[in-house]
């Protein structure tokens, strides 16, 4: 089915953008999507040959954006050259994003989210009744001994960004997609990081019409323990971003490689029933004859954490 063809018999459009080694966290994402989402679409964007195949294979059903569609070989080998491939994604994130609207109607929404996340209720509830704004993004919320960590990676996390397919939300679009060609380092910067920190500048630019999502959408590490939006959490949460959370082998997972603490209550809300998930995903791949092992990250890694909190490393 054509991709517009298909487009147009929906409201909202929703997408993520991976590589092979996140084919397993791609498709859990799209599953919890389409369990309380019946009415939108949510479109795959792989970026590898290995990845696309796959995807195409395991998920006919869902539309699977194709790269070269959107950019010819010249300008996309000029547009990623020296780009790692985390910086890749950054970079297509407005791209896609900006080629979904052309394919979508006029007023619905398309919005990005990372592919290490889950979803736990519809997320376009709110969206559909944002008759006076034109972007929606997703503070940081971190809590308030890592709120310095605001001015190094941003006040908004990229991991969940909508655009209305209206003037203003193409002209912030546009804007962004700009910034992104001049840079998506890594690096910490006064004025940028990745693709993120611009999200500022849309903030400070489009003030008027921009709307930020409540706690219960981008939820993550680096905000889970934030005392002020716990209630928040537990009132109907919308999307869980596991950012740090590694596949080790089949149903052995690591809940968070870094510094920031996963507690037993958290972990049996959140990551108990997207472990779940993922392993039903493997399993499925398998059966698919899909070589996830090369999807794990190296079982030596966890040898080198230096803090392990409660159940980050499970097996199912």
């Amino acid at each position: 089915m054509k991709l517009e063809n298909f487009t147009n018999q929906m409201s909202n459009s929703y997408f993520t953008i991976f590589d092979f080694k996140y084919i397993t966290q791609a498709l859990t994402l799209v599953n919890s999507f389409k369990k309380y989402n019946k009415d939108d679409i949510f479109y795959l964007v792989p970026i590898c040959i290995d990845s696309k195949k796959f995807t195409l294979n395991f998920y006919k059903e869902t539309c699977v954006v194709n790269i070269p569609d959107i950019l010819p070989t010249s300008l996309f080998n000029y547009l990623t050259a020296n780009r790692s491939t985390g910086e890749l994604c950054w970079l297509l994130k407005p791209i896609v994003a900006e080629y979904l609207m052309t394919i979508s109607k006029p007023l619905s929404w398309v919005t990005y989210v990372d592919s290490d996340g889950f979803f736990y209720n519809n997320p376009s509830h709110i969206l559909n009744n944002l008759n006076n704004f034109s972007i929606a993004v997703t503070p940081h919320n971190f809590e308030s001994r890592n709120i310095h960590l605001a001015n190094s990676v941003g006040r908004y996390n990229a991991g969940y960004i909508s655009f209305k397919n209206n003037l203003v939300g193409k002209e912030a679009l546009k804007y962004w997609k700009f910034r992104c060609i001049e840079s998506t380092s890594s690096k910490v910067l006064d004025k940028s990081y990745g693709d993120q920190k611009y999200l500022d500048d849309i903030f400070i630019n489009f003030s008027k019409n921009v709307y930020e999502y409540p706690a219960q959408y981008n939820i993550g590490p680096w905000n889970i323990n934030n005392t002020r939006l716990i209630k928040h959490y537990r009132n109907q949460p919308v999307y869980y971003h596991f950012h740090g959370a590694k596949i080790l082998n089949i149903g052995h997972f690591l809940s968070y490689s870094g510094n920031f603490k996963i507690n037993k209550e958290i972990f049996n809300i959140f990551y108990k029933p997207y472990f779940l998930a993922l392993k039903n995903i493997q399993i499925q791949l398998i059966k698919h004859e899909c070589k996830i092992n090369l999807t794990f990250h190296h079982l030596s890694f966890k040898n080198k954490i230096k803090k392990i909190f409660f159940n980050n490393d499970f097996k199912l």
